[in-house]
């Protein structure tokens, strides 16, 4: 398939809670969180997901990672959850389901973060799970490791470093 023009791109910069859930290191952290400040998450999948409502009354899409062309990557079901306000972390999103053994292929651990995040060891060096949305509306899912963070157009790297999450129109 030829290479598609991104539309958007959606990003949480790698810390320790990501790290800890990636690797299931926190029991109760299954997900990641993308912090409140980073625009509405949900507005990013533009009409390329089901809405429905979950048990617990928080709002969420589903929506489809492509394949990986040329690899063993099939299409994902990803989910985004608005939590429903007046519950714990009311209003926050997060990206559903992303323990060891469930999470988006290339997010996992030795194919996305090669060790758990230490701000002593990672440094200002960073890391990215990012997803894009071009211009088909079709959605693609990637880890950007800190040595191919500055092979990156500048535009991006300007986009991703200036907050921990958050997405937007390129």
């Amino acid at each position: 398939m030829a290479l598609r023009r991104i539309n958007a791109i959606l990003w949480r910069r790698y810390y320790t809670s990501t790290s800890d859930a990636l690797f299931g290191k926190n029991t109760s952290q299954y997900y990641i969180e993308l912090p409140k400040g980073g625009g509405n998450y949900a507005e990013f999948v533009n009409g390329g997901g089901t809405w429905f409502k979950d048990p617990q009354d928080n709002d969420c899409v589903k929506f489809e990672i492509a394949e990986l062309d040329g690899s063993d990557l099939e299409k994902y079901e990803m989910t985004l959850k608005v939590l429903a306000a007046g519950k714990q972390r009311g209003g926050n999103t997060i990206i559903y389901d992303q323990s060891p053994a469930k999470a988006y292929p290339l997010w996992r651990p030795k194919r996305g973060p090669l060790r758990l995040y230490d701000k002593h060891i990672d440094g200002p060096a960073p890391q990215y799970a990012v997803i894009v949305r071009d211009i088909h509306n079709s959605f693609h899912a990637r880890w950007i490791r800190h040595e191919d963070f500055l092979a990156l157009p500048h535009e991006i790297r300007d986009l991703l470093d200036a907050k921990d999450a958050g997405w937007d129109h390129l």
